[in-house]
């Protein structure tokens, strides 16, 4: 099975385009929530996950 760059392009790019702005709408939206978890050190890779996946 072959890699091909146009599925880079037409799967990745916006895979990534999403992931920055939901990133963005939760430190601008909910920056006191977020804070709060990295101040106590408990915001893990399922965590952050968890975070993603409840804001889209």
């Amino acid at each position: 099975m072959g890699f091909e760059t146009k599925y880079l392009l037409r799967y990745g790019i916006p895979g990534w385009t999403l992931i920055i702005g939901v990133i963005t709408s939760l430190v601008f939206s909910k920056q006191e929530i977020l804070l709060e978890l990295i101040n106590k050190n408990t915001l893990t890779t399922v965590g952050l996950g968890a975070i993603l996946a409840l804001t889209c």
